[in-house]
């Protein structure tokens, strides 16, 4: 009862009424030594603590939770857990760990064909790699989520993973190339009336 209102203030944000609802449950499942039940707790509570900002608090959150998740079958529970692992340390400007949280989700999410988890945690590692200068792999990743954001017909994450590629090609020199994909993401974003479609016009515009 405890967890399910935990997100659903979640959900209303009222954020302080929810981490209190999810320790209630957090002491409830300790007693019946629900372990499944603590590490979706645990996370729940850590996204919280995201949307709060306080990201230390969100990854003692996660690696508690995933401590448990490692002790159960639930490996789609573990892979959202590395992957908000990823994304949390990626917040707190530790990108090695970020990569090597991201790094172990995709082995989990290729295993359990979870490709709306594999189109986050590509485009993340694109991103972390194309900041460290390492644009051969950040376009590798950002690859490898194009195919799999088309593959589940996501046209948003399809032309903003374009607009990844054409900025990472910019800075490896290659403009016609990163044009190419700038006018695929632009026409996408026209179609959905998305406003980022006036970013990627201006982009394109400078290389005119």
């Amino acid at each position: 009862m405890w967890r399910g209102l935990g997100v659903a203030n979640s959900d209303l944000r009222r954020f302080e009424v929810a981490l209190d609802c999810h320790r209630r449950a957090q002491e409830l499942l300790e007693e019946v030594d629900d372990r499944h039940g603590q590490a979706w707790n645990l996370n729940n509570a850590g996204v919280i603590h995201v949307d709060l900002e306080q990201y230390t608090e969100a990854a003692w959150h996660f690696e508690r939770a995933l401590e448990l998740f490692l002790h159960t079958d639930d490996h789609q529970g573990q892979g959202f857990c590395l992957n908000n692992l990823g994304d949390t340390y990626r917040l707190l400007g530790r990108p090695a760990c970020a990569i090597e949280y991201l790094e172990r989700a995709l082995l989990v999410q290729r295993g359990t064909h979870d490709h709306a988890g594999l189109r986050f945690t590509l485009t993340t590692l694109g991103d972390l790699h194309r900041d460290a200068g390492r644009t051969g792999e950040a376009l590798g990743h950002y690859r490898a989520a194009l195919a799999t954001s088309r593959e589940l017909a996501d046209q948003r994450t399809t032309a903003r993973v374009l607009a990844n590629i054409a900025e990472t090609l910019t800075a490896r020199g290659e403009i016609g190339e990163a044009r190419t994909h700038w006018r695929q993401a632009l026409a996408i974003f026209d179609e959905l009336g998305d406003a980022q479609a006036e970013t990627i016009r201006a982009r394109l515009g400078e290389f005119r």
